[in-house]
């Protein structure tokens, strides 16, 4: 047996949307503090390739092919 389909004419098919919705804004700016923990973040990923750049010369060094 096939099951039938549960269709209404006359159906919304979509949400509604609010268009003139605006998000809350936040009380002064907070631009510094994220540039801070932008900062610090890519200050972290940097020093494990620095540190991982600095082995390889290293090892390349020691084994004088470099």
């Amino acid at each position: 047996m096939k099951p039938s389909q549960n269709i209404r004419t006359g159906a919304q098919k979509f949400p509604l949307v609010d268009y003139h919705y605006h998000a809350a804004m936040l009380n002064g700016s907070s631009a510094p503090s994220e540039a801070a923990v932008f900062t610090a973040l890519i200050v972290m990923a940097i020093m494990p390739i620095v540190t991982g750049i600095s082995a390889v010369l290293q090892l390349l060094s020691t084994l004088s092919l470099f």
